[in-house]
């Protein structure tokens, strides 16, 4: 499994070069085939000299857009965290690495992608341009980067151009970022109150010590303990010290388990579904950052460890970021659910809610059918 992207910059690859002819390259070009055959049926030097100048100009073109983009480099770093359908803000540097050569009208932007490319492989890229680069100097720039899809994305492609000097040709080069980037699903803000009032972590009383705010027992006083905490009623009624102590601020455990089995042919209604519930689900595991709940998931060939904080919740959108709908049998989900929760009801998240594997978290309210996660009522972002 590839790393997340890293805050480190990334040194673009250079692939290939192409030229493109531009609005007003096809004009000049139509002028020069005009002028070609008017020279040819006169004979007027004139003509001849007026064909040569123009040529002279494209081939001048062509020449200086490709010396210019020879010497530029492109560095750039994604986030930690990059969630699919959220525009990053992705620094990038643009390096002229020449001692003497300036660098004109320098653009970037995502590569094109032909008719048959796969729409996971595309991103949406708000483009920079550069308009003067002295040499051996750089320029900063942040782009707004956004990936369709989550998962697993191999390289990035960026096209860089230039049409300095006459806006005849612009010269284009593909420039490959080859770091590996995972890009986490899409989170919904509102996933909390679309879960089962008695979800795990919603309402369940908390039986741990701690120094949040709610009582958990009196006891007799013990050497450092604050005054703060003495409850003197209970002193005066039992004649000695008593002292409060307070239940834990951490949320209880919160395990999540994806039933990847598609009850319906899986086509692209069932996959629709089954995204609407990986969303859910990473937006309820992003829930428990605040709440430190102890987070754990389950599904398909997945299943992370119980833990806490920013690293129990990038593990979960890891697997969720690469999971994929099973329209097989579904034999990998079939062990039972105590198993993998060590005892733990979980919430379950399925296409078969009325399964009998789920008959407990039935029971208790902690099944949800990806149908109903695409209620038009309470639509997911699109």
């Amino acid at each position: 499994t590839p790393a997340r992207a890293r805050p480190t910059p990334q040194t673009a690859r250079r692939v290939h070069g192409k030229y493109q002819l531009t609005r007003s390259g096809a004009i000049c070009f139509a002028a020069i085939g005009v002028i070609a055959l008017a020279s040819l049926n006169t004979g007027n030097n004139l003509l001849f000299m007026i064909l040569a100048v123009v040529g002279a100009g494209v081939v001048i073109s062509a020449i200086t857009s490709r010396v210019i983009l020879s010497g530029i480099e492109i560095d750039w770093a994604f986030p930690q965290r990059v969630f699919a359908e959220d525009e990053v803000r992705v620094p990038i540097t643009i390096h002229n690495a020449r001692r003497h050569v300036s660098a004109y009208a320098i653009s970037i932007k995502a590569a094109e992608h032909g008719a048959d490319a796969a729409d996971e492989d595309r991103m949406k890229m708000r483009g920079v341009f550069a308009p003067y680069l002295p040499p051996q100097t750089a320029l900063h720039f942040e782009a707004g980067v956004t990936f369709k899809r989550r998962g697993i994305y191999p390289s990035i492609s960026l096209e860089i151009s230039s049409r300095f000097p006459f806006g005849v040709l612009s010269r284009k080069q593909t420039v490959c970022m080859e770091e590996a980037i995972l890009v986490f699903p899409a989170v919904e803000p509102a996933a909390a109150a679309r879960r089962p009032s008695s979800t795990p972590g919603a309402g369940m009383e908390n039986v741990h010590r701690g120094a949040g705010g709610d009582l958990y027992s009196i006891r007799p006083y013990r050497d450092g303990d604050p005054a703060k905490h003495i409850d003197w009623k209970a002193t005066a009624k039992t004649g000695k010290i008593r002292v409060r102590e307070f239940t834990s601020e951490a949320a209880d455990s919160v395990a999540i388990f994806l039933d990847c089995r598609i009850a319906t042919p899986l086509d692209n209604a069932a996959r629709n579904r089954f995204e609407c519930a990986v969303r859910f689900c990473a937006s309820l595991a992003c829930e428990t950052l605040p709440n430190r709940a102890t987070l754990q998931f389950a599904g398909a060939d997945v299943r992370t460890r119980a833990e806490q904080g920013p690293r129990a919740v990038d593990a979960v959108l890891a697997a969720l970021a690469l999971i994929e709908p099973d329209a097989g049998s579904g034999t990998r989900e079939s062990a039972p659910l105590n198993m993998l929760f060590a005892g733990r009801i979980p919430l379950v998240v399925t296409d078969r809610p009325a399964d009998p594997t789920f008959g407990i978290a039935a029971a208790t309210g902690r099944v949800v059918a990806m149908n109903d996660l695409c209620d038009p009522a309470m639509p997911l972002k699109a």
